[in-house]
């Protein structure tokens, strides 16, 4: 029981490390597109 506790602990923090530098790279490009487009929808309606 105790060894898997170690692995599952150590496999999250391995995809808690993996994931950290993907969403520091997609997050700020996926918030500019949303941004964009929420930009468009409002300059139609005027």
């Amino acid at each position: 029981m105790q060894r898997s506790t170690v692995y599952v602990v150590t496999k999250l923090l391995d995809i808690y490390g993996g994931l950290t530098p993907v969403l520091r790279f997609c997050v700020p490009l996926i918030v500019t597109w949303w941004r964009d487009q929420l930009s468009r929808q409002n300059n139609r309606t005027v």
